[in-house]
């Protein structure tokens, strides 16, 4: 997960459960982990992992080079476009693929066709079938 400013919160998300996989979140070097991320970060899987920063945000480079300490050397990026774009703008992209889903979603800053009509959760968006 990458968090840059630990805004996000470890109980709201499956994806911060770790009881069946580790977690590791990455976060900016200089942002001091609240205590809703610390009180998670004592679980055995979980991992709060800092990395500097350039110019634009992650040193999206550093991240890999860490994964790749950890033995770690394919990762699947879940991301919309601002992650893609620095992802190809410093070529680190070697596969991509593309997934669609049968869910409109979207939050109300976020491009696309469905304009200001927007869901907070999975389980309010319209499925298309």
């Amino acid at each position: 997960v990458l968090d840059r400013t630990l805004s996000l919160d470890p109980q709201a998300y499956a994806i911060f459960d770790t009881s069946e996989a580790p977690t590791w979140v990455f976060f900016a070097s200089d942002t001091e982990a609240p205590a809703a991320y610390q009180a998670w970060a004592t679980q055995p899987q979980a991992r709060l992992i800092p990395v500097a920063q350039n110019g634009l945000g992650f040193d999206l480079t550093a991240v890999l080079a860490r994964l790749a300490e950890e033995g770690i050397s394919s990762v699947f990026v879940e991301a919309g476009e601002g992650l893609v774009s620095r992802l190809d703008a410093e070529r680190l992209i070697n596969k991509f693929y593309l997934f669609v889903s049968n869910h409109l979603l979207g939050d109300a800053s976020a491009p696309g066709a469905l304009g200001s009509r927007w869901v907070a959760r999975l389980k309010e968006a319209r499925r298309l079938d």
